[in-house]
């Protein structure tokens, strides 16, 4: 599991019609798959934190 921190993030993340850039957010992946993207998540116990800030 990772929690990635991340500056910009572009439509790849958005998955809408308005493609949204989203700005100094984290994403959290879970066994290859996104499970949450927003700010300030907390890294569940035992994930690694990427910062890519």
């Amino acid at each position: 599991m990772n929690l990635l921190k991340i500056a910009n993030i572009h439509t790849l993340v958005t998955m809408d019609d308005e493609f949204n850039v989203l700005h100094d957010v984290d994403v959290l992946v879970r066994d290859g798959r996104i499970e949450a993207v927003g700010r300030g998540l907390a890294a569940p116990e035992g994930a690694r934190v990427l910062d890519g800030r």
